[in-house]
């Protein structure tokens, strides 16, 4: 399947700004919410959100929790405006269930 790369730019938008899918299928626990909260503080927020138009947030939604938590101002977000409804939809499941896929080398496990 060919498909054009999509130029990204990477924006940042008020915290208040993106809207978190109310369908979003992942669950995010109160614990993993500050273990995120506390990767923020130590490393900064080096993974923006993927919204759509609508600044509806497509990825990111378990970022974006400790963001707010944390009282952060802005947020880096990167906008998916080449992606139709139902690709939106694939890709959220995609980008959340291929991680599950893999496994660790605990030789590489500093």
């Amino acid at each position: 399947m060919q498909s054009s790369i999509a130029q990204l730019e990477v924006t940042y938008l008020r915290t208040t700004s993106p809207k978190p899918d109310p369908r979003n299928p992942r669950v995010h626990s109160d614990k993993q919410v500050r273990q995120i909260a506390q990767s923020i503080e130590s490393f900064g927020f080096n993974v923006p959100l993927l919204i759509d138009d609508q600044q509806m947030v497509i990825a990111g939604h378990g970022r974006l929790l400790p963001a707010r938590r944390l009282g952060r101002e802005t947020v880096p977000a990167i906008r998916l405006s080449h992606l139709t409804k139902s690709q939106r939809t694939a890709f959220l499941i995609a980008d959340n269930r291929l991680t599950e896929n893999s496994s660790w080398d605990e030789r590489n496990c500093y």
